[in-house]
């Protein structure tokens, strides 16, 4: 056992037998460390958006994380510049605004500007999943390629799914408004859509299975926010006193383990003869190598993919509901754009895409409740000089104010449905949900935009067409709650009541 293991377990060995002495060191040794997170010497050229008293440092973060978009909006109004920097749970990091900016930002390699090391910091990747999902991030391509090709295949899947889902979630009356907790029914919607093409019947529809599919999404965030309280080198004894995410990878083990290993199996038996389901466990499969094609590490990839899809579209699917309750003269109007496109083209993707008016619907609402106040996340991996002269030190996160950019409208803080669906009309220029651009950070920009966007667009759309095909849809009060927020992380206030009537 090495040095470090030894201090490890001695370690975790005091915090069992004398807990309460424990307490007080480690908290004795986390004042120390926080004491010394004053403004570093290599950002002070860089405005500042905040205090950068180092005893106020953690003041500054507390407010941070009870409304960031406050804390960015008064830090640029307080520098009058493009480039600031704020305290937050990374450290100093630099923000920036304008599309000079984002467009330098958006253009660089990995190499320069890395968009997996935020990532890896943000979500304590090595401690949440492990750490191969850094080094052999094999599952974007696959989601940009072979998951992208097969999504007309899977959307008359995904109709039957989702037909099935309404079924048992959204029990609404013909007769009367019923009140529905509509997040927490839309989750297991997305879960078991999304999961119809990840990882196929009957899986899909196992309860056990889909609430661990949403609880390993609350878990990793719960977890790694913890770890980021603490310094790197307190992490791995903290994290080996926080069982709950290898609790969940257990759970997941358990219920794609013996799929996993009966399709290798049956690859091991017929060899190239093999056919695998349509699924994108298979394609994960098929990709893997290494230690990346153990059924842990398959199972880990899968939670992953999990994460990323149900809990963004869950968020971005009320926020538009929320809208849809709000403006009811408009659903009579998406409800006639899906009757008729399903009609001429059934459920298909001929017919998806021709939801103009649905898709714009749902950017729209996109681009006033963003799920994030920052984005565009990258680290620089050497110093990084603007092109206005401005340095951003080696080691350093940076990331784009997604509020501000969402304001380059006309009227930016009106709910216009058919902005974007006007835009196309008359410039003939794609203004669809998939589309990044600089004015547009829902799915990020660039390179690294998301590579599920084009899946989780087409799902989104279905989602809500499906809906409102079935149900009639009004906001309980008739006024929305303001969205709520924890550090960038913007939500919708779960507070709104929504209300459903069955429609015959």
């Amino acid at each position: 056992m090495s040095a470090l293991a030894n201090t490890a377990q001695a370690l975790r060995d005091f915090a069992v037998e004398r807990p309460t002495a424990a307490f007080v060191s480690a908290g004795a040794l986390l004042l120390t460390y926080l004491a010394y997170r004053g403004e570093p010497k290599n950002l002070q050229h860089i405005p500042s958006g905040a205090s950068t008293w180092g005893p106020l440092y953690y003041v500054e973060i507390f407010k941070y994380i009870v409304n960031a978009p406050k804390v960015v909006t008064r830090g640029f109004a307080r520098t009058n510049s493009q480039i600031i920097k704020i305290p937050t749970f990374y450290g100093w990091t630099v923000i920036i605004r304008g599309t000079d900016n984002i467009d330098e930002v958006r253009k660089h390699p990995e190499r320069t500007l890395s968009v997996l090391e935020p990532l890896r910091e943000m979500l304590q990747i090595d401690y949440t999943m492990h750490e191969g999902v850094h080094t052999d991030p094999y599952h974007v391509q696959v989601i940009l390629n072979q998951m992208r090709r097969a999504i007309p295949r899977m959307i008359p899947a995904l109709s039957e799914e989702l037909e099935a889902s309404f079924e048992d979630y959204f029990k609404a009356s013909p007769d009367e408004w019923t009140e529905i907790p509509a997040q927490a029914a839309l989750m297991k919607v997305i879960s078991r859509a999304s999961n119809r093409t990840f990882v196929g019947l009957p899986q899909c529809r196992d309860p056990d299975y889909i609430e661990l599919t949403a609880q390993y999404a609350v878990d990793v965030m719960k977890v790694s926010t913890i770890l980021k309280m603490f310094p790197s080198f307190l992490r791995p004894l903290i994290n080996s006193c926080l069982p709950t995410i290898k609790n969940g990878i257990n759970r997941g083990v358990k219920h794609l383990g013996p799929i996993i290993s009966k399709r290798k199996e049956q690859i091991d038996l017929l060899g190239d003869e093999y056919v695998g389901p349509d699924d994108l466990l298979t394609w994960f499969m098929e990709e893997a190598k290494g230690e990346e094609a153990e059924v842990r590490a398959l199972a880990i990839r899968i939670l992953i993919i999990n994460m990323a899809a149900i809990h963004t579209s869950t968020v971005t699917l009320i926020q538009a509901l929320y809208d849809v309750a709000l403006y009811p003269e408009y659903q009579k109007e998406l409800r006639e754009e899906t009757q008729r496109v399903v009609r001429e083209h059934g459920w298909s993707k001929e017919a998806v895409d021709k939801m103009a008016k649905l898709d714009s619907f749902i950017r729209e609402s996109q681009r006033l409740h963003a799920i994030n106040s920052l984005g565009m996340d990258r680290m620089a991996m050497v110093d990084f000089t603007f092109s206005n002269g401005m340095t951003v030190p080696k080691g350093t996160i940076i990331s784009v104010d997604w509020l501000d950019s969402h304001g380059k409208y006309d009227s930016p803080t009106e709910f216009d449905p058919w902005r974007h669906y006007r835009l196309h009309q008359e410039t003939g220029k794609k203004a669809d949900m998939t589309i990044t651009s600089s004015n547009f950070l829902a799915f990020g920009h660039g390179r690294a935009a998301c590579p599920g966007r084009f899946f989780a667009a087409v799902e989104l759309k279905m989602l809500l067409a499906h809906l409102l095909l079935k149900f009639d849809v009004k906001m309980k009060g008739g006024v929305r709650p303001e969205d709520v927020c924890l550090g960038s992380n913007i939500f919708p206030n779960s507070n709104g009541q929504l209300l459903f009537k069955k429609r015959v």
